[in-house]
């Protein structure tokens, strides 16, 4: 019986100090000023979702609030069966851009620190990748997303599966069979690493 409250005792205590982590990064990170975006921005939006995710996606930057690409990938998370309420949803770019332009390679590198780091706290057992600037700042800037696609990389105990951005699978049906059928590889992917 002490073996089951040492056990209990222990996940309270680790939850705990990755509760801290995260309030510690998050502070950190509003004061962020590191690059042209940050000084004019009114808004940090580091991401969303559950703390404790399993499943990671990383996006290249905010949209507006009420953006028809999230609305959509939402219905697309839902329609493999993963619950919205279950994933953490970030973005390479942590400030909202005035414009939906392709994120600069100075803003990338001013906030990649900040998503490492926030990787770290969160712990994921995948995270995907969505679009090929997420691809390039995070796993390799040489890849072809038509080449990279739902083929699962390894990097320090963190699974990464690149996936074809919402938007692009929205603009044409190729793309977005293929990103339904790597969205449901990464269901199954994630429910033989979490069992």
């Amino acid at each position: 019986m002490d073996d089951v409250r040492l056990a209990s005792s222990n996940a309270e205590v680790e939850r705990l100090i990755i509760d801290a982590e995260r309030e510690t990064l998050a502070a950190r990170h509003c004061a962020c000023r590191q690059c042209e975006l940050s000084l004019q921005r009114t808004h940090l939006i580091p991401g969303g979702g559950s703390p404790r995710a399993h499943l990671m996606f990383i996006g290249e930057h905010p949209g507006p609030p009420q953006d028809a690409v999230s609305d959509l990938f939402h219905q697309q998370l839902a329609a493999v069966g993963l619950r919205r309420a279950d994933v953490f949803i970030a973005h390479i770019i942590r400030c909202r851009p005035p414009q939906s332009d392709d994120p600069p390679p100075e803003e990338m590198d001013a906030c990649r620190p900040w998503l490492h780091e926030q990787v770290r706290v969160i712990r994921p057992q995948i995270v995907c990748t969505l679009g090929r600037f997420a691809l390039h700042a995070l796993i390799d800037p040489t890849l072809q997303m038509s080449a990279a696609h739902g083929i699962p990389l390894e990097d320090h105990g963190i699974r990464y599966v690149p996936l074809f951005h919402p938007a692009a699978a929205q603009r044409h049906p190729l793309l977005l069979d293929a990103f339904l059928h790597d969205l449901a590889y990464v269901r199954d992917l994630l429910s033989e690493r979490v069992e």
